[in-house]
């Protein structure tokens, strides 16, 4: 059975959407916050397939948040960043840098607004809280740009022509540089 495109898409986005909620349910604890590694998942989608899909799929990785750990405002501050770093992507800039505009624009904005002014997080736990999504948010996009280019997924994925051919030496340079100087710290 040969499936539409649409419909490969739509596969795609809900079992990345799947995998990314069952990444998250450990919640795996970083200072006094916890580290998130299914938006690597829901980033994945939203370079392949732009801001829908990856919203999507950001909804579903998200999804247990307000029910078993009672933060619902960390759903707002991340699933605004799928569509925020899918948007910037289809404008040429480079996945990691349109991440770090949204946290830096919006999301870490929103996150001391949200955790420290109007919910009163205890100190430091509020602070911390709003600055580990930044720090989160960068190493997913790293590692979902090493996933999104991989061959296998390449080839099997659809890929807007945006992300075919080589990557220029400066994009490669950056998110090496990114890996190696991130990756140590937080594993």
């Amino acid at each position: 059975m040969r499936w539409g495109p649409l419909v490969q898409i739509l596969v795609a986005t809900l079992v990345s959407g799947a995998l990314g909620l069952a990444v998250n349910l450990p919640h795996l604890p970083f200072t006094d916050a916890n580290l998130l590694l299914g938006g690597i998942f829901y980033l994945s989608i939203s370079l392949l397939y732009g801001p829908l899909y990856g919203t999507l799929a950001a909804a579903i990785t998200l999804l247990p948040d307000p029910a078993l750990w009672r933060h619902p405002e960390t759903i707002l501050i991340l699933i605004l960043e799928a569509p925020a770093v899918a948007w910037l992507v289809r404008r040429d800039i480079i996945a990691v840098v349109a991440d770090l505009i949204y946290w830096i624009v919006f999301g870490a904005p929103l996150g001391v607004l949200l955790y420290v002014r109007i919910l009163h997080y205890p100190s430091p736990t509020g602070w911390v809280t709003a600055i580990t999504h930044p720090v989160n948010g960068l190493l997913n996009v790293m590692l979902a740009e090493v996933l999104v280019n991989l061959a296998w997924v390449q080839k099997h994925s659809r890929v807007r022509p945006h992300l075919h051919g080589r990557q220029p030496l400066r994009a490669q340079l950056t998110r090496a540089f990114l890996l190696v100087a991130t990756i140590p710290r937080c594993c």
